[in-house]
């Protein structure tokens, strides 16, 4: 996966993706001690029209440094009142295949995004509190493992990365209007550069 996103030959402007990464951690810190912890009391897709929810089955999900990738199961499905996101365990058994955690939209941070070709990346930063709820749902307990941390200095544990395996215009229109202006877009170099940087 990586090496195909090196293959990408936009150009940019390297000081303006510094500053827009810049600005994203500077949201976080601004805005995690006033956001409200809805992430186990909303129901994402209790939503006032379900034809408005954007399903998206993944090629990748990256939760910190678990990734999750290949046949697997991977979906995030997203909404006017948050995501919900769908994996397989860590610790896998019969009983707990799959994991599945709603993000409020409240709790969303920021969304870094790249929605052109020739992928489809988006990383998202959440608050403190979902940050929480999901490491106690996969049973992330050690931040020396598979972990996930948006306060941490570690690039590879501090968002969740999702490359869908496909994106329509009208999806796209879609998530520009759920996120509204939580997302900031970039170039598919600078959004190549973050997820070398990120990669576990």
């Amino acid at each position: 996966l990586d090496s195909l996103l090196q293959e990408i030959g936009e150009s940019t402007d390297e000081n303006m993706f510094s500053t827009k990464s810049k600005n994203a951690e500077q949201s976080v810190a601004s805005l995690e001690d006033s956001l409200p912890d809805h992430s186990t009391t909303v129901n994402i897709l209790d939503c006032s029209d379900p034809e408005l929810s954007v399903i998206l089955p993944c090629r990748s999900i990256r939760i910190g440094n678990y990734k999750v990738h290949g046949p697997k199961y991977k979906v995030v499905t997203i909404t006017e009142k948050g995501l919900q996101i769908k994996v397989p365990a860590i610790m896998s058994t019969p009983e707990t295949e799959l994991v599945t955690f709603d993000i409020a939209m409240e709790e969303v941070v920021t969304v870094l995004a790249h929605l052109g070709k020739p992928s489809t990346l988006m990383f998202l930063c959440i608050s403190p509190s979902a940050c929480e709820m999901v490491r106690r749902t996969l049973k992330m307990t050690s931040s020396s493992s598979l972990y996930l941390d948006v306060q941490s200095n570690n690039e590879k544990q501090k968002r969740i990365t999702i490359l869908p395996e496909k994106l329509t215009e009208p999806s796209k229109a879609l998530l520009k209007k759920h996120f509204g202006n939580k997302m900031t877009e970039f170039s598919a170099r600078e959004a190549n550069e973050m997820m070398v940087r990120s990669a576990p």
